[in-house]
């Protein structure tokens, strides 16, 4: 009943969280205003993916599958941001899910149905404490990307040395490629996977996976005039910070908690396994456990993905990164943590052997490591719940932004693109992306600044800092400073006019 208990929290709180967010008409995320203006023209091709020599002077960084789902949904929805976001909360679910199957169905089938019952419960639960996972109700690409590669790993692991659930798992991959162009590293661990069973098979797949994304690649350059690729790898190149890199790593191992260090015990264990042994015989080995034990194929293929989901991480030095950028790692570790678990339950007497405890004391070890867990990664989500707080005056006043946006008479630009999109304006410019072009030298913003000195942007509306070089480029707050006035203040919106 404890364990009931517990796990109907861990369940219920991020669960409550997301069903609040999935309704609320604030922005969340700076990306869902430029992700919900994307969704509604993504299959104009006048708009979508072309190259913003003149406006709009908006860039389409993630490939369409994404946007596409959002179109499907908001059919039945009739409000783009709430089918966004209803998406990644289906998605995540989605996610938890494949998840949940997966270790079922590896856990050995002498355990009860109850047994593996709940350690799949648990390994699907565990992401849902991640302090990362407040984007599963954002209306962003990365739950649907998930979604798509975990489906992918569980049916590539359940599917054993089957060429069918490989072709599967190749399509799915491809899927998630097409959704968030970042996502590869599902994929090549079980590319790596079938090459260690299979050299030929592993060619043969990799062939498969290239021949479908150049097809498709150059499908959607060839309809949009070379702009898709433009958009997806021309403009979508931010600037690097070693050190902010750094500090992801840090913030990304310190969210984690007590599922790091679990994770990285599975994956000890894995390597322990060929200590001691010649070249050809941990190949022998690892070619038997991934073709015949699924407990084991399921072990070093999440091994694989955690490692190259953890070299990923180095990306969080892009300016402009989140969490998300993590999240991946943190669910696979998240999934590792629970196998963890499983051999803690399973196998009692091996804490006690290696910390030389009383074998007695195991079983309370085990028990109490799984209740830390949860109890640390709810408090997480607690106090996330918290610091994202809402209030009826913010609400409020973005209503009242909005009124004054719609009343504009021309153009209006602004830094918190969902206002725009909520007032049935179109997005002249995406603030950060432009700015980021212009510094680097990769765009000529001379068209934006035009139109700011002649004053044909009819309200700025600023949500950030227009002092910020992340939004706004030093010709850009130039042109805004000397030609515009601050007419107004609506809480934690500046709204600027042109000067008479």
């Amino acid at each position: 009943m404890l364990f009931l208990c517990i796990l109907g929290l861990v369940v219920a709180v991020p669960l409550v969280v997301m069903c609040l967010q999935v309704v609320s008409p604030l922005e969340y995320d700076y990306g869902e205003g430029i992700v919900l203006f994307q969704a509604r023209h993504i299959t104009d091709l006048h708009v979508a993916y072309r190259r913003i020599a003149t406006p709009p002077f908006v860039v389409f960084h993630y490939p369409p599958v994404y946007y596409l789902l959002v179109r499907l949904a908001d059919r039945f929805v009739g409000n783009t941001l709430i089918s966004g976001r209803l998406t990644s909360v289906a998605c995540t679910l989605g996610m938890l899910l494949a998840i949940g199957v997966l270790v079922y169905r590896v856990i050995p089938a002498c355990w009860s149905r109850t047994d593996r019952l709940i350690f799949a419960l648990v390994a699907a639960c565990l992401p849902l404490q991640l302090d990362a996972m407040r984007w599963a109700a954002f209306m962003r690409v990365d739950m649907a990307s998930l979604l798509f590669s975990y489906a992918a790993l569980s049916i590539f692991i359940l599917g054993g040395t089957r060429l069918g659930p490989q072709i599967v798992a190749v399509l799915l991959f491809v899927a998630a490629f097409y959704t968030k162009q970042s996502t590869m590293a599902g994929a090549l661990a079980c590319l790596a996977a079938a090459a260690i069973l299979s050299l030929r098979r592993a060619v043969a797949l990799a062939l498969f996976a290239a021949a479908l994304v150049v097809g498709l690649g150059a499908a959607g350059n060839a309809l949009t005039g070379g702009g898709f690729l433009t958009n997806l790898f021309g403009y979508n190149l931010n600037p690097f910070s070693p050190m902010r890199a750094l500090a992801g790593f840090v913030q990304c191992f310190a969210s984690l908690g007590l599922v790091l260090p679990l994770a990285l015990v599975v994956i000890w264990t894995q390597l322990a396994r060929f200590r001691g042994l010649s070249f050809r015989s941990p190949l022998t080995r690892l070619r038997a456990s991934l073709a015949h034990v699924s407990l084991r194929r399921a072990l070093v293929v999440l091994s694989m993905h955690f490692a190259l989901t953890l070299a990923s991480v180095v990306a969080y030095g892009k300016i402009g990164s989140s969490a998300n950028y993590y999240l991946d790692f943190q669910v696979c570790a998240c999934v590792l943590a629970a196998f963890m678990l499983f051999t803690l339950y399973a196998r009692p007497e091996l804490p006690a052997r290696t910390l030389n405890l009383p074998r007695s004391l195991a079983p309370a070890i085990a028990i109490s490591l799984g209740l830390a867990v949860g109890a640390l990664l709810v408090a997480v989500r607690v106090a996330s719940i918290y610091r994202s707080a809402e209030t009826p005056a913010r609400i409020s006043e973005a209503a009242r932004v909005v009124h004054e946006i719609r009343a504009a008479g021309g153009p209006v630009w602004s830094d918190n693109m969902t206002l725009l999109v909520q007032a049935g304006k179109d997005v002249v410019a995406e603030p950060a992306i432009v700015s980021v072009l212009a510094r680097t030298g990769r765009w000529d913003e001379s068209g934006l600044v035009r139109m700011l000195r002649q004053g044909r942007i009819a309200l700025i509306v600023v949500h950030q800092d227009v002092d910020s070089d992340n939004f706004y480029s030093p010709g850009v707050r130039r042109a805004i400073q000397e030609d515009y006035s601050l007419a107004d203040r609506i809480g934690e919106y500046s709204l600027y006019r042109p000067k008479p």
